[in-house]
């Protein structure tokens, strides 16, 4: 690694994770959420110290002088063929806010580090109840793809949504088996991130097996399904996967190199389902994920950075809206 050590005011450095962080990483935890914090491994130091011993896990962190963690961000691989990492944890100790520490995390993570570790894409996911976090980010360059409405519980009101915003650093063209009503939301995607994609109308599902996986997001309280194949049984999948958790927010990600995309999103749209991001390189090729909410999104609720993230709103509200009526 050739990140070097960054040296602040106040004595405070910047630098990546060492081994003896890790219980500093665990007070800075407890510092900012208490014990509340919905990921158990962040108040166990051996499991840090595992986490960032390879290559799936960057953690930049800023040390006080006696060696205290008061701030950190990471990057985390999520796809390895493609190199793309998801920038999260950004954090500062409370004590050591309005000292601009948010933005010198966020600019060596996400400014600085993706060259180094060698990255394909970078994206991150933001909360939607305050601008901050999305400005930081889009000062580098990354660009909204989509929302995940009212996914994050909220001490009161309305749950609090998510922004996903990329920035692609390795691009490989790809044909893409795209829903038409959906083409101009991606093409307006692709052509901000910079990519090359040609678009197909697909074939409807072949015979075989779906290859698809369920997967629950507690900290989000949604049920997740990752679709690599549509296959003959792939109506009777979804059924089964829409009656499972009729309360809770579901997710379904199509990966758009699949021909049946496009039948199966029409397919999705008669259970409820409408349009949520377009997320590069998110198998190595690119995916579409839809969603189903268990109640009407407030969209008052939704704090957005102006341009293609209002607009990207907008649009999710006018699919939801447009969806077929559901049998009583």
């Amino acid at each position: 690694m050739l990140f070097e050590d960054k040296h602040l005011p106040e004595g405070l450095v910047l630098g990546l994770f060492r081994p003896e962080d890790a219980p500093g990483m665990v007070e800075c935890y407890r510092n900012v959420y208490g014990d509340s914090f919905p990921v158990p491994e962040v108040y166990d130091a051996a499991a840090i110290i595992a986490h960032n011993s390879g290559d799936r896990r960057y953690t930049l962190v800023v040390r006080t002088p006696a060696g205290r963690v008061v701030g950190l961000a990471a990057l985390h691989l999520v796809e390895q063929h493609r190199r793309v990492f998801e920038a999260r944890q950004l954090m500062v100790a409370k004590d050591y806010r309005r000292r601009n520490l948010a933005k010198i995390l966020n600019d060596a993570n996400i400014g600085e580090l993706p060259s180094i570790v060698g990255a394909g894409a970078v994206f991150s996911e933001l909360v939607c109840n305050t601008p901050a976090s999305q400005k930081l980010v889009a000062q580098h360059g990354l660009h909204p793809t989509g929302l995940e409405l009212e996914c994050l519980p909220a001490p009161e009101g309305p749950k609090v949504s998510l922004l996903y915003m990329y920035k692609i650093f390795r691009d490989v063209p790809q044909t893409l088996y795209l829903p038409e009503r959906y083409a101009p939301f991606v093409e307006d995607c692709t052509a901000c991130l910079g990519v090359e994609r040609v678009f197909d109308s697909g074939l409807r599902p072949g015979g075989g097996p779906s290859v698809l996986a369920a997967e629950p997001v507690p900290i989000a309280g949604l049920l997740r399904l990752t679709v690599r194949r549509c296959g003959a049984d792939f109506t009777r999948l979804i059924d089964e996967f829409s009656a499972e958790a009729p309360d809770r927010i579901l997710q379904v990600q199509l990966d758009l190199a699949d021909p049946a995309v496009p039948w199966a999103t029409e397919l999705l749209r008669q259970r409820g389902f409408f349009l949520g991001a377009y997320l590069p390189l998110w198998y190595g090729t690119d995916a579409l994920m839809l969603q189903r909410l268990p109640r009407e999104p407030v969209p008052a609720a939704v704090t957005l950075i102006p341009g293609a993230a209002r607009r990207m709103l907008e649009q999710l509200l006018a699919d939801k809206a447009g969806l077929p009526r559901r049998p009583a």
